[in-house]
């Protein structure tokens, strides 16, 4: 029964592609107390470490702040877009970072979304991390944090680990923005659409 056969590979087909094309991590919303140095000229620091294959980015939106944008962006590093907009930083290097340059108010908020791809075998996970810097010496405005590199950041999320968000200090707060159902893609549409039609088929026959 070549035509019963056909329709159950299509089915799987299918099926594999809805699943393939699932949403599987939320993105994660962050908010930053600032008001203890509002006021204060700071450098936002948005770091992507690359710990091997497979690529991975980051992907900053729905940046919002009490205080003022400077004009002063630096870019090393595979970065795209600029702030207040959305800003997409890869890891086609070892060490991608987008830095700007900002009045700090009492608090900042942003989103940020990964690719969300597990370390391979034998590399380390892709690591981003985010930080306040003072624009003379380099060095963090909120310091000490529980940072264990000694680097004072504000987080890390090791990118495709079970538990990957780390928060290193009591001024920040971290939320997961719950996504919708899944939507099949374009492709899985189409699918759908002539496996239907070939119920009908043979529905007729």
């Amino acid at each position: 029964m070549p035509g019963i056969r056909g329709l159950c590979l299509c089915t799987s087909f299918v099926m594999g592609v809805l699943i393939a094309g699932r949403v599987c991590a939320s993105p994660i919303q962050v908010t930053v107390n600032t008001s203890s140095l509002s006021g204060s000229i700071a450098n936002l620091a948005f770091d992507l470490l690359d710990g091997g294959p497979p690529p991975n980015s980051v992907t900053i939106s729905s940046f919002a702040s009490d205080g003022t944008l400077g004009s002063t962006i630096l870019l090393t590093g595979e970065v795209t877009g600029t702030l207040p907009g959305s800003v997409t930083i890869g890891d086609s290097g070892v060490f991608n970072e987008y830095l700007q340059d900002t009045t700090l108010g009492s608090s900042l908020t942003f989103t940020f979304d990964t690719t969300g791809n597990t370390a391979a075998p034998g590399s380390s996970p892709d690591g981003f991390s985010f930080f306040l810097l003072d624009p003379e010496t380099g060095a963090s405005l909120i310091s000490p944090t529980a940072d264990p590199t000694g680097n004072d950041a504000l987080f890390l999320y090791a990118i495709g680990e079970p538990d990957p968000l780390q928060i290193y200090t009591d001024v920040v707060q971290a939320t997961e923005v719950p996504s919708g159902a899944p939507e099949p893609g374009a492709l899985a549409l189409v699918m759908a659409g002539l496996l239907g039609l070939g119920f009908v088929r043979s529905a007729r026959r």
